[in-house]
């Protein structure tokens, strides 16, 4: 944390903290001495915001100053404190920034926010991290002074807008269409990914202090959830990756602000993923279960069980095997049989039980018997939350069944 000082009109030194880790000491801090604290003395510093720009993993800190003869200073994380590895141009004083890669090239760009004149918008490569280009009028923003500013996707076309907040006068709300080909038709195939993050208990709701790393194509990004960028602004929370040309599918790593982690392989990109801390699901133990329902020629299947969150009906599934397992009988049905949320004639909901936890259903709708034999047959299901990995409960054989096939499958 860093803390910097204002006395009327003048700027102060900032202070550097150390938070001693949530494990350690949850969350105290502690002055931080040298190295770390020798890279901020001296600047009359205005604002902060995180951006790991040279993809190490390692979040850096981009900080603007408000002296009118200062300008804004990417200071490198070394892993073991900060030194100044960019020092922008356009020294006339920043009330703030904004970063995001606005033309999803993979690389973030950089909106200093003025006290007086118009905004600067440095654009930034993957392949050249140390060449920013200074493109704020060509590329459509000309207002004035701003006092606050953040990006979000606000018309939700997958790409990040700019919100600037002005002091007494209209705020201005800017629409990105640097990658919809309106304005560079040769932008238009830029590739992205997408994380909504949510905690299922967790009291820091918001889940500040997450950091997310998407790896795909041999290139590498990383993104903090901060309570706060900038000055006076706060981005959403809701994490927009650029990745230029690189096709995927992409891996993420996620390290939640509990101290836990969690890998997530084979996401698809230009996809929007919902991640949720510490919540692979849990099976109660026993509860799965099964009963039918028939009615004239025929009869739905149901297959239930309990888990301790409550996932997502499209991610549930039951496995069904079926099987001649006593001697001189045959059962002509196809074993190893999967449905899914989508599939014809399956329904499937979650819903709160009464004892805690959730229970699922999955209805499996048949009609028009036209004839039965004797199978054995076990099913097993599987749930998930988000996009974590999947977890099975165990197969539930039932033993001897009569099974009435059907023009779209079983019944009993």
């Amino acid at each position: 944390m860093i803390v910097g000082e204002i006395q009327g009109s003048a700027y102060g030194s900032p202070t550097v903290f150390l938070n001693e880790g949530y494990q350690k000491k949850k969350g105290h801090y502690k002055l931080a001495s040298d190295p770390l604290t020798t890279c901020v003395e001296g600047l009359t510093l205005n604002s902060l915001n995180w951006i790991d720009y040279n993809h190490d993993n390692l979040p850096d800190l981009l900080v603007t100053e408000f002296h009118p003869d200062k300008g804004a200073k990417i200071l490198q994380n070394t892993g073991n404190g900060f030194g100044l590895a960019l020092d922008l141009p356009e020294e006339r004083g920043w009330a703030g920034a904004v970063v995001a890669d606005y033309d999803q090239n993979g690389q973030d760009d950089l909106v200093l926010l003025p006290k007086n004149g118009h905004p600067a918008l440095f654009m930034g490569k993957y392949e050249s991290i140390n060449s920013y280009s200074e493109q704020a009028y060509p590329l459509g923003l000309r207002d004035g002074a701003t006092s606050g500013g953040f990006a979000a996707d606000f018309n939700n076309d997958n790409d990040p807008d700019l919100y600037f907040g002005r002091e007494n006068t209209d705020d201005f709300l800017y629409r990105n269409v640097r990658v919809d080909g309106t304005d560079d038709p040769s932008l238009s195939n830029q590739n992205w990914i997408r994380f909504n993050l949510e905690t299922l208990g967790n009291c820091n709701a918001s889940l500040i202090g997450t950091q997310v790393i998407v790896q795909a194509g041999g290139k590498q990004w990383l993104q903090t959830v901060d309570g706060g960028s900038g000055r006076g602004g706060q981005s959403s929370n809701e994490l927009h990756f650029g990745l230029g040309n690189v096709t995927g599918p992409a891996n993420v790593t996620v390290n939640w602000p509990t101290s836990s982690a969690a890998t997530f392989t084979g996401l698809s990109i230009n996809s929007t993923h919902d991640l949720i801390d510490d919540a692979i699901p849990t099976f109660h133990s026993g509860a799965e279960r099964f009963s039918h329902e028939p009615f004239p020629e025929g009869a739905d299947w149901v297959f239930a069980w309990n888990t301790a969150e409550r996932g997502s009906e499209e991610l549930d599934e039951v496995d069904l095997d079926f099987g001649s397992y006593s001697p001189g009988e045959y059962c002509y049905v196809m074993p190893n049989i999967t449905l899914h949320y989508g599939d014809p004639d399956v329904e499937i909901s979650i819903y709160p039980l009464a004892s805690g936890g959730w229970g699922h259903k999955l209805v499996w709708q048949n009609q028009s018997c036209l004839g039965e034999q004797i199978c054995d047959f076990q099913f097993r299901a599987r749930s998930s939350v988000g996009a974590q990995p999947p977890i099975e409960g165990p197969w539930v054989d039932f033993g001897e069944f009569d099974v009435c096939i059907t023009k779209k499958g079983f019944s009993n």
